[in-house]
């Protein structure tokens, strides 16, 4: 059960990382300002989501490891 457990997370961040591609095709396609109001609430918590995966997986940006 843990290697379910362990997987767990990971299955979620890639749905989310799908998700967040698509919502984005739709505000570049079509803005309006609900979709306006959505990106102004989303960013920061998709930001700090994803600065927090980054931490956890020992990638700096430019996708270095930490012993680089």
């Amino acid at each position: 059960m843990v290697f379910g457990t362990a997987l767990l997370p990971l299955a979620l961040g890639s749905l989310l990382t799908r998700v967040r591609n698509v919502f984005d095709q739709l505000v570049s396609a079509n803005t309006n300002d609900t979709l306006d109001a959505v990106v102004t609430a989303m960013s920061p918590k998709l930001a700090a989501r994803s600065l927090e995966t980054g931490r956890k997986s020992g990638l700096r940006h430019g996708g270095r490891s930490r012993s680089s």
